[in-house]
C-alpha cells in the first residue's frame, strides 16, 4: 500500500528533530548559524514521472534575523519552517541566480511547476557574521556538517529521487561523497564545469553553483562559460534518461 504524503512528512520531521536535537551545538553555534531548511514534501513532486532532486549549497539567511536559537526555544516551529520552504518555491519573479536556475530546471523538465522539484541544500544552515554578509559555512564546524549529513541522508532515504542535480559547486564534492556515497561511472563532460556520475545507482550531474564567477585570467577558458550553459546541457542529458521530462526543447536560456 503506497505511503501517504503525510506519513512521509511525518517520518522526515521526527528524522531532522532527531538530528537537530543530537547535534552537540553549542551556545556559539546557536546564536551565528541560520534557522534550518527543513524540506516539505509536495504531493507534486510524490505524483511527478521523474522525481527530481535539486541541491544547492546552503542557505543565505533563511528567516530574517532568527537564528538556531530560535528552533531550540520554540520561535522557529517546524510550521514555521514548512512555510518558509513553500514560499521559496513559489515565490514569482526572477531573483537571484539560484532561483532563476532552478526555476528554468522546471520550465524544461516539469513544465514549470518548481513544487514538482524537491529543493534542497547540502548544509541546512548558513553562518551569519553580523551584517549583511553570510559565509561559506562547509568548513564552520562538525556539528554543522554532520547534522546536514544525517538529514540529507534522510532526505535521499525518504523521497528516492530519479536523478539528482547538485548546484553547488565542486569544492562541495567531498561533502556530497561524505553524506550519500562514492561517485560511480564517472563523466567529466566539460572538467570543473559538468560532471555525470551514478550516485547510489540513480543519475547525478554535479555543476557550478549559478552564482560562480570567472576571472580575468579565467574567462577565456571553456569551463568558464557562464554557469547556465551547462545546466542546459545537463537538462539535455537528462531528457535523453527520462523522455517523461522532455517537456521543453532547446538551450534557451530565459
Amino acid at each position: 500500500m503506497p505511503v501517504s504524503r503525510d506519513e512521509l512528512q511525518a517520518r522526515l520531521d521526527a528524522g531532522c528533530t532527531e538530528a537537530l536535537t543530537r547535534a552537540g551545538f553549542s551556545a556559539e553555534h546557536r546564536a551565528t548559524l541560520s534557522l534550518p531548511q527543513l524540506l516539505w514534501v509536495s504531493p507534486e513532486y510524490l505524483d511527478a514521472p521523474v522525481r527530481i532532486m535539486f541541491l544547492g549549497k546552503e542557505t543565505n539567511g533563511w528567516i530574517g534575523g532568527l537564528r538556531l536559537d530560535s528552533y531550540f526555544d520554540g520561535r522557529g516551529t517546524l510550521e514555521r519552517l514548512h512555510q518558509r520552504y513553500r514560499e521559496q518555491l513559489d515565490a514569482p519573479g526572477p531573483r537571484g541566480a539560484f532561483t532563476q536556475t532552478l526555476t528554468h530546471t522546471a520550465k524544461r523538465l516539469t513544465g514549470g511547476r518548481r513544487q514538482a522539484i524537491a529543493y534542497s541544500n547540502l548544509l541546512k544552515m548558513d553562518w551569519y557574521q553580523g551584517n549583511t554578509s553570510h559565509r561559506n559555512s562547509l568548513h564552520y564546524a562538525e556539528e554543522l556538517r554532520e547534522v546536514s549529513r544525517k538529514i540529507l541522508r534522510l532526505e535521499v532515504e525518504i523521497l528516492k529521487p530519479d536523478v539528482f542535480i547538485f548546484a553547488c559547486g565542486f569544492g562541495h564534492a567531498s561533502f556530497v561523497r561524505s553524506a550519500l556515497g562514492a561517485f560511480d561511472d564517472v563523466r567529466k563532460h566539460v572538467p570543473q564545469a559538468l560532471h555525470q556520475f551514478k550516485l547510489a545507482g540513480a543519475p547525478a550531474f554535479l555543476l557550478r553553483h549559478p552564482q560562480a564567477r570567472a576571472s580575468k585570467k579565467t574567462a577565456r577558458l571553456a569551463r568558464f562559460l557562464r554557469s547556465r550553459v551547462y545546466y542546459d546541457r545537463a537538462i539535455d542529458l537528462i531528457q535523453e534518461l527520462f523522455p517523461a521530462t522532455a517537456v521543453s526543447a532547446g538551450t534557451a536560456f530565459s
